[in-house]
């Protein structure tokens, strides 16, 4: 019996070292299959279990230098806990996400993306490009798909689309993200900018949806007008609403 245990404990060794030795490039085929390749890992180094990459699109229009860490006492428990750090001289990214069946958690989760790595999620088929950058930050968040706690914050600095017709000013907008129930909501505001931001963003396990007014201040110019309708149909004050509701597939 004992030749038996031995024999067991060391397969388990050798497929422990086996796994902690693997590859970090073995994470690239991963994230684009999980993501349906809307997200790559690029340059990926190290292991699969410590290692350091670029995150970044299908085109490779934005990209994210970041190292982590899996944390594999928690694998046992069914929770996947990856610990984010920053590369070089970077400060972001850094926290902890958890993954779990119909779970997710952030702790100190802190990033600061390019405004355009969201352009997928607008609902116009030719989605306009944006300017500036957004900042994640999610001190203690948890989702189940039907409960959670605490809050995600965007903050989408020097904010921008440009169009057809002109560049629109945002300003700084705000999305202040909690769970309700099986639902993800999202408040929307700006400061600054050329026009005023008001409206709501949801996420659920089935997909997303908005609906969003962007309103010329007083006194807009033409072009700025001109800009706004190239985005929706604008009512008389020229303000436009933007509504969708995006299906998973």
């Amino acid at each position: 019996m004992k030749g038996v245990i031995a024999i067991i404990a060391g397969l388990l060794l050798v497929a422990i070292i086996g796994v902690s030795l693997a590859p970090a490039t073995l994470a690239e085929g991963r994230l684009a299959a999980a993501t349906n390749g809307a997200l790559r890992l690029h340059d990926a180094r190290g292991t699969l279990w410590r290692g350091e990459g670029v995150l970044t699109d299908a085109r490779a229009s934005w990209q994210l230098p970041f190292a982590w860490t899996i944390d594999a006492t928690t694998l046992p428990t069914g929770e996947l806990r990856v610990t984010l750090a920053p590369v070089g001289a970077a400060i972001e990214p850094a926290g902890v996400v958890g993954i779990a069946t119909r779970q997710v958690s952030l702790r100190d989760v802190r990033a600061t993306l390019p405004a355009q790595a969201l352009a997928a999620a607008l609902p116009m088929r030719n989605a306009p490009a944006l300017g500036g950058d957004v900042s994640i930050d999610a001190p203690s968040f948890r989702w189940t798909g039907n409960a959670g706690d605490g809050a995600l914050n965007l903050r989408w600095m020097r904010a921008r689309i440009a169009t057809a017709a002109g560049r629109l000013d945002l300003g700084t907008v705000d999305v202040a993200i909690a769970p309700q129930g099986a639902r993800l909501a999202g408040r929307v505001s700006n400061v600054g900018g050329e026009v005023r931001v008001t409206g709501a963003l949801g996420l659920t396990a089935d997909g997303n949806d908005g609906d969003l007014t962007i309103a010329p201040l007083p006194g807009a110019p033409p072009a700025l007008l001109r800009a706004l309708a190239t985005l929706a149909t604008p009512d008389a004050s020229g303000a436009v609403r933007l509504t969708w509701r995006n299906r998973n597939r």
